[in-house]
């Protein structure tokens, strides 16, 4: 059976609705007035308090990751980008979380938060689920060096 001319139109002007994820400059680098030692415990206590899982640990290098992590809260779902395409949803989404802690002086210590991102989109009617890499905003690693903070201040 050939597809009628309307289909054909159709499916070129839905095409035309995908987007991928755009790239956003933001600053992933933050400041704790904090010796490192005290910042190194924040970063695993506010790991903990969150139950996202280490995935490995150098207290050496400074460097701290997660395994992938479910995003449920609204305000982090809206710091990722993870494009659009036409008639599909997005099902979940997923952070892995990469922290660098490295002194700058005995009372003060820099926090990088880098961060990968992904989401799991399906067609309206379910089928067809794949992963796609969606991109950040900045929000997410401001919230996570918020947490990190929020631990300093106890």
């Amino acid at each position: 059976m050939r597809p009628t001319l309307l289909a054909v139109a159709a499916a070129v002007a839905l095409s035309g609705c995908a987007s991928p994820p755009r790239l956003y400059d933001y600053d992933n680098t933050f400041i704790a007035q904090a010796s490192v030692d005290d910042t190194w415990e924040a970063v695993i206590d506010a790991f903990g308090a969150a139950t996202w899982p280490v995935e490995s640990m150098e207290r050496a290098s400074g460097y701290i990751t997660t395994d992938w992590v479910g995003v449920f809260s609204d305000d982090l779902v809206d710091g990722m980008d993870c494009g659009s395409e036409a008639l599909t949803l997005i099902r979940e989404y997923g952070v892995k979380f990469n922290v660098i802690v490295r002194e700058q002086s005995p009372s003060e210590t820099e926090l990088t938060v880098n961060t990968s991102m992904r989401a799991l989109r399906t067609h309206l009617d379910g089928d067809n689920p794949r992963m796609v890499t969606c991109t950040s905003r900045g929000t997410v690693e401001a919230y996570v060096a918020n947490e990190v903070f929020r631990q300093l201040g106890r």
